[in-house]
């Protein structure tokens, strides 16, 4: 994460096979979890933390269908192992999050989907940044002597150089 530009928009997304437990005292996950908090969830808040990382579904309130991401084979066991997180800058982002648990993927995971609104700065150049032209100055006839004088001598290079390329061929 550190080959990451602080402006850029990052999220991380995917299967962690971690558990968060709700009372972990931390800033990067919510309360609405599923389940006893497990070695890799200690492990995937530790790097949100380290990272400016935010678990973005357990902020949400849903209810339980709504959470649970794997299902055991039989329905048996249902948990919260998939999470998408979120740079803290850009937390507020996120408008919702949370699974579609009747989206047929084949899989025993579920479809876990945040929406996002990101609003984007058009850069305008600041007036610092324009240079300011003297019309009174572009008009006299001192400096205008200059540019062609200027514009000659660009000329007479150019012709030199043009010779040399022929005296080089």
């Amino acid at each position: 994460m550190s080959c990451v530009k602080n402006n850029d928009v990052v999220f991380l997304m995917g299967d962690f096979n971690a558990k968060v437990w709700k009372d972990h005292g931390s800033q990067v996950a919510g309360r609405y979890t599923l389940g006893e908090q497990n070695e890799r969830g200690e492990m995937l808040v530790e790097f949100a933390e380290r990272h400016n990382l935010v678990i973005c579904n357990t902020w949400f309130k849903k209810h339980e269908r709504r959470l649970y991401t794997w299902v055991s084979p039989g329905d048996r066991v249902r948990n919260q192992i998939d999470y998408i997180l979120v740079k803290e800058r850009f937390w507020n982002t996120v408008k919702n999050c949370h699974t579609y648990p009747g989206a047929d993927c084949k899989t025993d995971h579920k479809l876990l989907a945040a929406k996002c609104q990101i609003v984007l700065k058009s850069q305008t150049k600041s007036k610092e940044q324009y240079q300011q032209l003297d019309i009174a100055k572009i008009k006299s006839k001192d400096v205008q002597k200059k540019f062609r004088e200027e514009l000659e001598k660009q000329k007479e290079d150019k012709l030199d150089e043009e010779q040399g390329i022929e005296e080089k061929w």
